[in-house]
């Protein structure tokens, strides 16, 4: 089931396999990198199918597992951090804004101290990388709630400092923008 969810994740899983799928989270056994990820993975499908209460609750498991077996600043927190915040745009939840706001303060400075100090290319682009998924999904729920406008350009302007101007991610993550008031306020 999982590998069916992560390799297809545009197939909707039958409900025996969801449920089990998303019992993985529970399984002491189980490593927690995979623990996090089936977590994730049943969200996305809970959410298919409408079911937003057991996708957001799947998603705060996945971050909380990730702070406490991970690290409480790492990537793959981060990633569970958007996850989360993702599910409550969708969902239309009053604490969205303040959880994208959360995660990319948070990658923000775990970038600055990890980037800064280790001087190391790869991990430059894997957090770029995450960033700009952040920042994306950040200006796609700036579009519908015009209170988050400022917040997404403060962000944009934040992270667009690190460019050495031969990066073009962040600009292509703008460019699919389709509202021009947010391109133009980023």
């Amino acid at each position: 089931a999982y590998a069916n969810a992560y390799f297809h994740p545009e197939r909707l899983m039958s409900r025996t396999d969801l449920e089990t799928m998303a019992r993985v989270k529970d399984w002491n056994g189980a490593p927690d990198l995979l623990r996090i990820k089936a977590a994730q993975l049943a969200a996305d499908q809970y959410e298919k199918r409408s079911e937003t209460n057991r996708a957001l609750a799947l998603r705060i498991d996945a971050y909380s597992r990730s702070q406490a077996t991970i690290a409480r600043a790492h990537p793959l927190t981060f990633e569970a951090l958007l996850g989360v915040a993702m599910t409550r745009m969708k969902r239309g939840d009053a604490d969205t804004l303040a959880t994208f706001k959360d995660v990319e303060q948070q990658a923000f400075r775990w970038m600055l101290r990890e980037v800064g100090t280790a001087g190391n290319r790869y991990v430059a682009e894997t957090m770029r990388k995450l960033a700009d998924d952040i920042l994306y999904e950040f200006g796609r729920y700036a579009q519908h709630e015009p209170s988050a406008a400022v917040a997404y350009a403060e962000a944009v302007t934040r992270w667009k400092a690190m460019e050495d101007g031969e990066r073009t991610l962040l600009r292509l993550t703008i460019d699919r923008l389709p509202d021009d008031a947010t391109k133009t306020l980023a």
